[in-house]
């Protein structure tokens, strides 16, 4: 994907706004998509993708429902 996609703008500009308009089922697919691509990096070695799910793992399991 370009540096220039008009989804990366908006997600980069106001990322409040545009993940505001998804649905939970859109939001689900999307944070499951990325923690796959950053397992991925993780596995091929990417130290930065690593340290990013472990960041995410904690922010989730601070959740309290």
């Amino acid at each position: 994907m370009p540096a220039d996609s008009p989804f990366l703008f908006a997600l980069k500009t106001d990322p409040d706004r545009f993940l505001g308009a998804l649905g939970t089922a859109e939001l689900r697919t999307l944070a499951g998509q990325c923690i796959d691509k950053l397992a991925a990096r993780a596995m091929g070695g990417d130290t930065e993708s690593a340290g990013a799910l472990m960041i995410l793992y904690r922010q989730i399991g601070e959740v309290e429902c």
